[in-house]
């Protein structure tokens, strides 16, 4: 890749732009993003490990330092993957917050990260 404009040459700039079909395209009003975002690699066995808790469990995940850190929750799911995660990387939950609709992910099997519910 160049660094200066005299070493730019036509092929460079030809590399980098977009393909003609793109420009018509954005022409029309399609959105359109360039340069495309990249494939999603393919996701890869999940791992052969049992895990503590089963779909269903009640657990408290950690979303902040501290002790006041913790949020109840429900397992919904086991070796939840990121479409854009490279192949192999698994989490090993899915978790339903009570306190939200949004899932999140429990990225480690370690009771620092998730553990059973208390009092329940």
């Amino acid at each position: 890749m160049p660094c200066e404009a005299h070493e730019v040459e036509a092929t460079d700039i030809q590399e980098m732009m977009p393909p003609a079909d793109y420009f018509d395209a954005w022409q029309k009003g399609d959105a359109r993003s360039w340069p495309p975002p990249p494939e999603n690699p393919e996701p890869g066995e999940p791992p052969d490990v049992e895990l503590r808790f089963k779909v269903g469990d009640r657990v408290e995940c950690c979303i902040a330092r501290g002790p006041e850190g913790w949020a109840p929750g429900t397992v919904v799911s086991h070796w939840f993957r990121a479409p854009q995660w490279p192949t192999g990387q698994y989490a090993p939950y899915q978790i339903k917050l009570d306190s939200s609709e949004n899932l999140i992910f429990a990225p480690q099997d370690r009771d620092n990260c998730i553990r059973a519910a208390r009092g329940e």
